[in-house]
């Protein structure tokens, strides 16, 4: 972790030149920092194919040990093809809310971004660091009431979780890539503002695989899908017309004043109407993938000043990034918020917001469970009732 707050900014700029470099169309300001990668785009493409042979011998390797592994109930692998956030964990929200209305005792593992816990497999409590469970695995731990258990090894998180609850299904937070991980179903997330970027390997561009990967998984969640973009997308990508597109999108955002977080707040208590009136200036503060949605909710729906203090993804906070010269509130998100109560002030308030999911999305889980019979504690005892 870089303390000197210089040394913050100068990583921050570096990501946001990455980020610019990967998604040109999509960057909400370029840096300078972009034409030195541009500079580099020989190495770069030599690099990427260097890093394709080196992915497909390891998949092949780990696909192999999978193959070893029997599941006993089913596992959702919840990831995506490139590098950064493409609205995962909303989704793997989404989805263990879902199946714990239908009755299913549901488990979550991550790989616990951001944090560094004292050993592994590290389960999420809701006393649990930030430090050590990271931002995302605790905000999920929050919200679903879930057991959350991360490790950089998927697997040894799957097996402590069976070891120690009678769970129905695990839903794994990332891990499209973590072949060593056995999976039942995949579902890729994908940025509808972003798309695939370059639509380059590493580093000339975001995937970490081609995305050819895609007809190997059950479904493309398309994320803050445009209307129309769900056909184009499949008609770009030949050979993708039988696979599921599915759009979700973010709604409801929903505004909490500090006074309101606790460790076992309901979302649903938010008020959905915006605080200030328009035009009143905030600062907003936060440390996520992909900001640009935030923003433009905050300027065009809200009609809010914003000045926007942005860092990378996953950013442990210090402090001092809220030390502002104007006493103007604050906004950051339920992600950030694990990581920051304590330098929030009392006019401070936390967003939130649900996901909208597309009808067939519904109908997908509905198919799913009926392929599942036998398969849980909940079908089995329903099979002996």
């Amino acid at each position: 972790m870089i303390n000197n707050r210089y040394g913050r900014r100068i990583a921050a700029y570096l990501e946001q030149s990455i980020q610019a470099f990967w998604y040109p169309h999509t960057a909400s300001h370029l840096p300078w920092g972009r034409y030195v990668l541009y500079a580099l785009m020989p190495l770069w493409w030599s690099l990427a194919h260097l890093f394709a042979y080196i992915s497909k011998k390891r998949a092949c390797k780990l696909r192999q040990q999978a193959a070893q592994y029997r599941l006993e109930i089913p596992v959702i692998v919840v990831g995506n093809l490139h590098v950064g956030g493409s609205g995962k964990s909303p989704l793997v929200r989404w989805l263990a809310q879902y199946w714990q209305t239908q009755g299913y005792q549901v488990g979550i593992i991550s790989r616990g971004y951001g944090g560094c816990a004292p050993q592994y497999p590290y389960e999420v409590t809701v006393n649990s660091p930030v430090a050590a469970a990271g931002d995302e695995a605790l905000m999920l731990h929050q919200q679903t009431a879930c057991p959350v258990v991360v490790a950089p090894c998927r697997l040894s998180a799957l097996q402590y979780l069976q070891k120690k609850y009678p769970l129905d299904l695990v839903i794994s937070d990332d891990g499209l890539q973590h072949y060593a991980l056995p999976r039942t179903h995949e579902l890729v997330v994908v940025s509808g503002a972003r798309t695939w970027g370059r639509n380059a390997l590493l580093p000339l561009g975001p995937l970490r695989e081609p995305r050819c990967r895609l007809l190997q998984a059950d479904a493309v969640i398309v994320h803050q899908s445009q209307a129309g973009q769900l056909q184009q997308m499949q008609q770009e990508f030949a050979g993708a017309q039988a696979l599921p597109w599915i759009g979700v999108r973010l709604a409801d955002y929903r505004w909490h004043p500090l006074a309101q977080i606790n460790q076992a707040m309901p979302e649903s208590v938010g008020m959905q109407v915006c605080p200030w009136p328009p035009g009143t200036q905030v600062h907003l503060v936060t440390g996520i993938s992909y900001p640009q949605p935030l923003i433009d909710y905050l300027t065009q729906h809200c009609q809010l000043q914003v000045q926007a203090h942005l860092w990378p993804d996953h950013y442990q906070f210090q402090g001092d990034e809220f030390q502002f010269a104007d006493a103007a509130p604050c906004v950051v998100t339920m992600k950030d918020v694990v990581k920051c109560q304590t330098y929030l002030r009392a006019q401070d308030y936390i967003i939130s917001v649900d996901l909208q999911v597309d009808p067939e999305l519904i109908a997908l889980c509905h198919t799913w469970q009926a392929q599942w019979a036998g398969r849980t504690h909940l079908n089995r005892e329903d099979a002996h009732g």
